[in-house]
């Protein structure tokens, strides 16, 4: 009598199940693993994205600071009455009005007469300039020009000071070196 060898039916379940076990973890591993990676990771790129945006906005406003003092030497110590002046005169951009932050553009128009017709216009300027009336005398801790919170995030904003420096504030001293009231007076 002739005795054929079984297959061993076990071993080959084995085998087929350790294949299966080792096709969804590597599915897992290149599908599951980059996107809880980027959930991890995510944050910290917003954040150092939120950094640049406020070094950026920095310098427009060291770049406006500095026209604003070319045009005040030209003008016998006074700061423009209008940002929209500064434009005109000075060599300066309509995109340095705009912090990288907000969705503000920069104020349409090829030439920087039809910029300054259109830079109070809403969402072509992302900072509040208080130098009207005001001299190079004013005292170096004068503010000339803020930047919203709303521009990031409300954490904070820019402060371009009258001796030409540039400082970031939380929202919570922000109005204190504005001089701001914190809260809306009672009704």
């Amino acid at each position: 009598m002739l005795e054929y060898a079984t297959p061993d039916v076990s071993a080959a379940r084995k085998r087929r199940r350790r294949i299966i076990k080792i096709t969804i973890f590597s599915v897992l591993g290149v599908v599951v693993l980059p996107v809880m990676l980027l959930g991890v990771l995510s944050p910290s790129l917003c954040r150092s994205r939120e950094t640049a945006n406020r070094v950026k906005c920095a310098s427009n406003e060291r770049q406006i600071g500095q026209a604003l003092l070319l045009y005040a030497e030209s003008h016998g110590g006074r700061y423009p009455d209008r940002l929209e002046d500064a434009l005109l005169t000075q060599d300066i951009t309509a995109e340095v009005f705009c912090c990288p932050s907000s969705n503000d553009e920069k104020s349409p128009g090829a030439t920087p007469q039809e910029q300054a017709a259109h830079l109070s216009e809403a969402h072509h300027l992302s900072y509040v300039y208080l130098g009207k009336g005001m001299t190079t005398a004013a005292p170096a801790e004068a503010v000339l020009l803020y930047e919203i919170t709303a521009n990031h995030d409300e954490d904070g904003g820019n402060v371009l000071f009258a001796d030409g420096h540039i400082e970031w504030f939380n929202k919570r001293e922000l109005p204190g070196v504005l001089k701001l009231p914190t809260t809306a007076p009672a009704q």
